[in-house]
């Protein structure tokens, strides 16, 4: 017998684990809607991914954790879409001049640059900067909602300024 292709291993995947994986998402979610996207989303990251399929050796805690990731991701954006816009109507509302198109392709291109560097660092050092930088948390309450220590929240915190500050972005 050929052994499987990709495309093969991820079908596998689908079929065996597709029900499983939108039935957890529901019951985490409370939306069939959102469930069903990231259950889809998770498998479209897996199709454009460099994932060896055939090695997942658990295939269902790589797909619950892929869709975290996902939802993760989900939240930034909306969190950082959510800030953008409240800060459009404070200024709308005060009457601040609107910013020039160079200064909007300069914060454009800043949260595309974070995002990025975001991305690439471990889930819990993001929600630990997004909580610190864009909640407004203490580090003591990161800490605790993340199960660390103080000091493992601070090394997540300096590991993505470092990170941004090698690309050029400016500290929060």
């Amino acid at each position: 017998m050929l052994p499987l292709s990709k495309h093969q291993h991820i079908e596998r995947l689908y079929i065996e684990h597709h029900g499983w994986l939108l039935a957890w998402l529901h019951r985490t979610l409370g939306c069939s809607h959102h469930a069903a996207d990231t259950a889809q989303n998770t498998f479209i990251k897996l199709l454009g991914g460099s994932v060896v399929t055939s090695q997942i050796a658990s295939p269902r805690a790589w797909l619950k954790t892929t869709a975290k990731r996902i939802l993760v991701d989900e939240y930034r954006h909306q969190k950082i879409e959510s800030l953008y816009l409240n800060e459009l109507a404070y200024q709308l509302a005060h009457e601040t001049p609107a910013p020039s198109a160079e200064a909007l392709l300069m914060v454009i291109e800043t949260i595309e640059a974070l995002s990025s560097v975001l991305e690439s660092v471990s889930a819990k050092a993001s929600h630990a900067f997004i909580a610190h930088y864009i909640e407004g948390q203490s580090q003591v309450e990161i800490a605790h909602a993340l199960g660390v220590s103080t000091k493992m929240v601070q090394k997540y915190l300096t590991q993505i300024l470092l990170k941004a500050d090698s690309i050029g972005v400016s500290k929060p």
